[in-house]
């Protein structure tokens, strides 16, 4: 049931966001450009009480990827 609950809420901010791109391009791409799916994780991650050792792994690597992705914006 949670999962089911998960995905409408996560659906929900993802259609927001694409919602306010339409009537903005600057505000949507703010928006979009800010790592909502990282804080999403995370809060769902806190939610279902997930181990701090496992919050702080996934917290590593996601900035540990962000580092090894750069430069293919410079490309």
């Amino acid at each position: 049931m949670l999962i089911i609950f998960k995905v409408l809420i996560t659906s929900l901010i993802i259609v927001l966001v694409s919602e306010i791109a339409k009537l903005n391009d600057r505000i949507g791409g703010l928006i979009a450009a800010m790592p909502l799916t990282t804080f999403l994780i995370l809060f769902w991650m806190n939610y279902e009480n997930v181990s701090e050792s496992k919050i702080s792994a996934h917290i590593n690597y996601t900035l540990l990827y962000l580092v090894a992705t750069m430069p293919m914006f410079l490309i």
